[in-house]
Formats: structure tokens, sequence, C-alpha cells
């Protein structure tokens, strides 16, 4: 059985093939988002627009619904999701663990589609991108994946 572990946060992703019985994990892909790492102002060029309102004429400020850094966040899940979906159609892995914080978890979930997400997937709440590979190896052994 073939398992990829996948490791992300919110600046970088790392997908592994894991071989529990032989004790092999090796690195498939890397996938880097520095932007992960950066605030709102400094991912927004300039102020909030201002808008006239309707009632009294005032002018107020126009704020975004979504924030710039959950924008872009949300553009590197994508890209990590449309990697492993791809891997899943061509049956790269028979099983999939993904491992984040909880938050950036809920936002790749949403972005793993049918073949990367077909029942054998597993998630953790647990971030993992700091684990050195001997330790990653441990904690996946230590927890049965």
């Amino acid at each position: 059985m073939k398992k990829w572990i996948v490791c992300a946060d919110r600046v970088g992703a790392v997908v592994y093939d894991w071989k529990r019985g032989e004790g092999s994990l090796q690195e498939i892909a890397r996938f880097s988002h520095p932007e992960g790492a950066l605030d709102d102002k400094s991912l927004v060029s300039d102020k909030a627009g201002r808008m006239l309102n309707r009632g009294d004429g005032a002018r107020q400020a126009y704020a975004p619904k979504h924030e710039a850094t959950e924008i872009e966040f949300q553009k590197f899940a994508r890209q990590i999701g449309t990697y492993l979906e791809s891997a899943g159609y061509k049956k790269e892995f028979d099983r999939l663990v993904l491992a984040a914080e909880p938050r950036t978890l809920g936002i790749l979930k949403q972005e793993l589609g049918l073949h990367a997400n077909g029942g054998s997937t597993e998630f953790l709440n647990n971030e993992l991108t700091h684990f050195k590979l001997a330790e990653l190896k441990e904690y996946l052994n230590s927890h049965n994946l």
C-alpha cells in the first residue's frame, strides 16, 4: 500500500512517500508560499477604498469581505489540492494523510477533490512541518500511521 503524508502550514507544504514497514520516508514534492508569513498590509498595496453612503451622502471606508492573507492562502491551498487530485487520479498513492493546524487543515480539505479525498484520507490536527525527518518518522510510527 502506497501512503503519502502531507505536512502543511501557511508558508509551505511537503509531500512524503511513507513506507512504514521499511521505515522509509522520502520527500516527493515541496511547495513554498512565503506570502503566508506576510500580513494584510504587506499584501495590499493601498488603503481601503471609500464609497458614498446613499442615505446622507457621507463617505465611508469600504472593507473587503475577505482578508488578503486568506485569499492568498486559498490560492496556495488550491495549488496543493490540484497536485494531490492529479496524483490521486493517476493512482500514485492508496492512502493520504494530511497534517496541519486546524484552520489550515480546514482550508486544505476544501481543496481536495474526489480522487485525493476518496475515503482513504486521514486528517491530523497537528502542524508537523517543523519536524526533522527522524522526528517525523518517529511520530508516524508512534501514531500507527
